[in-house]
C-alpha cells in the first residue's frame, strides 16, 4: 500500500477532537450499507487513490456535529433524504480532516478534491484496500465509514 490503512485509535482521536463529542471506534467486518457520500482523495499526479465514504446517516451526523447542530437537525435531514448546505460544506471539512488517516511520515502526500453524492467513483490503482470502520458518535449515534486506499 502507498498509503496507511487508517486505524480505530487515529479517527477516535480526530472526531473527538473535531466535534467535542465522546468518541469510540472500532472495526467492522461489513461494509457500510447504503454509501453514497464519497470524499475523493487524489495524489500528485491527480489520480483518485483512497476515498472515505458513508451513508446519508452518517453524513448528517458528521456534517452536524462539527458545528453543534443539533442530533435532531441530522435525522431531519435523514428524513428529508437531503443535507442542508450548512450540513454538506461541514462534510466536506471532515472529509478534509480524515485525509490525514491516510497518510504518515512514510507515505505520499494526498488531499481531498471533493465529496461525491451517488455511486463510488473509480481508484485509479489496481491494489486497494479497505477498512469499515464503526462508530459512536456521542449524541449523534452509530454510524459506519469506509476507507479505501491504494
Amino acid at each position: 500500500m502507498n498509503y496507511c490503512k487508517p486505524v480505530p485509535d487515529r479517527l477516535k482521536a480526530m472526531l473527538s477532537m473535531l466535534t467535542g463529542e465522546d468518541v469510540t471506534a472500532d472495526n467492522q467486518d461489513a461494509p457500510v450499507e447504503g454509501g453514497k457520500y464519497h470524499g475523493v482523495f487524489i495524489d500528485a499526479e491527480d489520480k483518485v487513490v483512497a476515498l472515505a465514504s458513508c451513508n446519508m446517516a452518517a453524513a448528517a451526523s458528521l456534517g452536524c456535529s462539527l458545528t453543534m447542530i443539533p442530533p435532531g437537525g441530522a435525522e431531519a435531514m435523514v428524513e428529508d433524504g437531503e443535507l442542508t448546505k450548512n450540513a454538506t460544506d461541514n462534510l466536506y471539512e471532515v472529509m478534509n480532516v480524515l485525509s490525514s488517516l491516510f497518510m504518515d511520515d512514510a507515505s505520499a502526500h494526498l488531499k481531498l478534491v471533493r465529496v461525491d453524492v451517488g455511486d463510488a467513483p473509480a481508484i485509479d490503482v489496481a491494489k486497494t484496500e479497505t477498512t469499515t470502520m464503526g462508530v459512536e458518535l456521542g449524541r449523534y449515534g452509530k454510524l459506519e465509514i469506509d476507507f479505501v486506499a491504494s
